[in-house]
C-alpha cells in the first residue's frame, strides 16, 4: 500500500516530538534505542509506517532551542482558577522562580487559561513565548503573586533519520528490564490514588507526559508526589494542603523483575487525613504487579 502523505505527515510529528523530549544529559544509546523502537512499534500497528520494499521516510531537523519550566501542571484544570502545580522539580527554573507545590498557575507571558483553548496547548505556547523570559502569575491561597526568572534552556540537536527499505535493522531491545506505570486504574476503595513519578534513581523520568517508564531489572528509588482527588479532603485540610510550602515528595524502593509492569499510586492513609503539614496523610504504594514483556 502507500505511504499517504497525511500519514508521513502523522510520523514526522511524533518522530519529532520523540527526538525533542527531555531526557537525562547521560541517556545511554540503549534507553533511547528503546523508546525509539517503542515509538515505531505503536507506529507500525497503526499501519502509519512505509509498507515493505516502499519508499524510504527521511527527515531531517536543523538545532532547535527549546525552553522548559521544570514543574508538573494539571492540565485538566478544575478545582478553581488555573492550573495546579502537582510538582516542581529540584533545581529547576520552577524552584528558582518560586513556584510552590499548591500553586495555582493562572498565566504565563500574559497567556492565560481561561478554558477557551486547551491548556496543554496554552501551556505550550506561554513556554516558547519570549525566548525563555517568563512572567507568571500565581494565586496561593488568597494571595496573587507575580514570579519573573528565565526558563531553563535544552538545545535539541540537529538529526537526520531514515526510515524503511533503506534503514539499517534495528537492535534488539536490551534484555533484562521491567516497568513503571502511573497510569490512572488504581482501586479506590482500598484508598488508592494517582501519583506522580517526580524521578527515578535521581533523575528525571522520560519521556515527558507518559504514564509507563522502562528500567533495567534490579534495585531503583522512585521519587513520587501523590496528586490525590482534592474531595478527599475538607476546606481546612485543602487548605493546608494547598499552602503547605515544602515539596511533599516521598522515595519508594523497588526490586524490578524482568518482564513486570509495576503499578504506582498514592495511598490515602485516612486515619492520618488530618497530618497535612507532617506529610504523613499518605504514602507512594505498588498497587499491582503485572507480567508483561518490557520489549
Amino acid at each position: 500500500m502507500d505511504f499517504r502523505p497525511a500519514t508521513r505527515c502523522a510520523t514526522r510529528i511524533a518522530l519529532a516530538l520523540l527526538l525533542a523530549l527531555p531526557r537525562p544529559a547521560d541517556a545511554s544509546e540503549a534507553q533511547i534505542d528503546a523508546e525509539m523502537q517503542a515509538l515505531l512499534l505503536r507506529l507500525g500497528e497503526a499501519g502509519r509506517l512505509p509498507a515493505p520494499g516502499g519508499a524510504p521516510l527521511r527527515i531531517e531537523r536543523p538545532e532547535r532551542v527549546r525552553h522548559e519550566l521544570g514543574a508538573v501542571v494539571d492540565v485538566r484544570g478544575g478545582q478553581g482558577p488555573g492550573l495546579a502545580v502537582l510538582a516542581v522539580t529540584p533545581g529547576s527554573a520552577a524552584e528558582r522562580l518560586g513556584l510552590r507545590v499548591g500553586d495555582r498557575l493562572l498565566a504565563i507571558n500574559d497567556h492565560t487559561f481561561s478554558g477557551e483553548a486547551p491548556a496543554a496547548e496554552t501551556f505550550r505556547a506561554a513556554l516558547a513565548a519570549r525566548d525563555g523570559a517568563l512572567a507568571l502569575r500565581v494565586r496561593r491561597g488568597e494571595r496573587e503573586l507575580h514570579l519573573t526568572g528565565q526558563a531553563d534552556r535544552a538545545v535539541v540537536p540537529a538529526y537526520t533519520l531514515t526510515i524503511g527499505a533503506s534503514a539499517a535493522p534495528a537492535a534488539p531491545p536490551a534484555a533484562g528490564c521491567g516497568r513503571i506505570s502511573t497510569f490512572d486504574a488504581a482501586p479506590r476503595a482500598q484508598h488508592i490514588h494517582p501519583a506522580v513519578l517526580i524521578a527515578i534513581d535521581g533523575r528525571q523520568p522520560g519521556p515527558s507526559g507518559a504514564d509507563s517508564f522502562r528500567l533495567d531489572a534490579g534495585r531503583h528509588v522512585l521519587t513520587v508526589a501523590e496528586a490525590i482527588d482534592a474531595r478527599q479532603f475538607t476546606a481546612v485540610q485543602q487548605y493546608q494542603r494547598d499552602r503547605a510550602r515544602r515539596e511533599r515528595y516521598k522515595t519508594l524502593e523497588i526490586e524490578v523483575r524482568p518482564d513486570t509492569t509495576y503499578r504506582l499510586g498514592a495511598r490515602l492513609i485516612s486515619e492520618r487525613r488530618a497530618e497535612i503539614r507532617d506529610n504523613a496523610y499518605w504514602e507512594p504504594v505498588i498497587w499491582a504487579e503485572v507480567a508483561e514483556s518490557c520489549r
